[in-house]
């Protein structure tokens, strides 16, 4: 349960897994390319399961939030991309990039950071002087929150959005100043961010804070607590089905698994994937949320959970 937290770690555990039939649930790396691993070869790889989102989610999540922006608010069509120099990030720049172009969104540039970066000015000042209505930022870095506190001492007018680790939990607020306002951001899963719409998010939100204190509650990140606790129950729940530890009956169950969880609907594809989708009677869900005065993060989208309106500037 959990395992690999890289998508580069992920891959290369699989035919690892596979050789000593160890029923698996990753709950973190993001990689598409798992699915098609599956999909190539579902028999050798089938103790394999990820209750997570992917990539593909992710980047479908981005880009009906800014069509839903665009006819909302009537935004100029143009974004800026920076990402960081790993798997999962650098796919879902490149395919935000080739998806909002066919949608008609002018893509003013593409940045990739390596791990470690400290200083992103050089694609702020690139923004400023294309004048791209949309930032998309995508990190996990710890030093990317240097990027948040250098768009807004420089100014930046463009929406931010994306994931950006070190600007989603609730402790950003106050280790930010407060340049965090307005950025929407995405919560990978419900959980770290609680969701009137799922009550069990609202207790394990809650639990989590009751059990490891306040501090840790706040600093929970935008991705694993949600999946990783749900994954415990759903493998306890395929082993009391099997009534065996038999690893293949064990996979055999976890094929049937239909269950409310902390993120949504739990039921997996036939690639092992977590079906993920928009509404979470149907399917688990991310969050998108905005920063808001005085400090809290309110859900917006989808519109299935949202808790409040996005507020956008249009005058910028």
């Amino acid at each position: 349960v959990v395992g690999a937290s890289r998508s580069e770690v992920l891959l290369a555990s699989m035919d690892l897994i596979a050789k000593y039939r160890i029923p698996y649930i990753c709950t973190i790396a993001l990689t598409p390319d798992f699915e098609k691993r599956m999909k190539k070869n579902r028999s050798r790889y089938r103790y394999m399961f990820r209750l997570s989102i992917d990539a593909k989610c992710v980047i479908s999540y981005f880009a009906r939030l800014l069509e839903f922006l665009n006819e909302e608010y009537r935004l100029e069509k143009s974004a800026y991309i920076i990402v960081q120099d790993v798997l999962w990030t650098r796919e879902t720049g490149n395919a935000l990039k080739r998806i909002l172009s066919q949608k008609g969104w002018k893509i003013k540039g593409l940045d990739i950071y390596p791990m470690g970066s400290s200083d992103f000015s050089s694609s702020l000042f690139k923004i400023r002087y294309k004048r791209a209505r949309v930032v998309l930022a995508f990190f996990d870095m710890p030093a990317s929150s240097i990027m948040i506190k250098q768009i807004h001492s420089m100014r930046i007018n463009s929406i931010l959005c994306g994931i950006i680790s070190p600007a989603t939990p609730e402790y950003a607020w106050n280790a930010t100043g407060g340049a965090v306002e307005g950025m929407l951001g995405f919560v990978l899963e419900p959980g770290p961010i609680p969701i009137k719409k799922i009550p069990a998010s609202v207790r394990f939100n809650k639990e989590y804070g009751r059990f490891w204190g306040e501090e840790a509650r706040k600093k929970l990140s935008c991705h694993g607590a949600g999946y990783s606790y749900d994954a415990v129950y759903v493998l306890a729940n395929a082993i009391e089905r099997a009534g065996t530890t038999d690893p293949d009956r064990i996979v055999k169950e976890l094929e049937k698994v239909d269950i409310q969880g902390v993120v949504g609907r739990i039921r997996f594809s036939k690639e092992h994937q977590l079906i993920f989708g928009y509404d979470p009677a149907e399917a688990a869900i991310g969050c998108i949320f905005q920063w808001k005065r005085p400090g809290i993060r309110v859900p917006v989208f989808p519109l299935s959970i949202a808790e409040g309106r996005i507020i956008v500037d249009t005058k910028r």
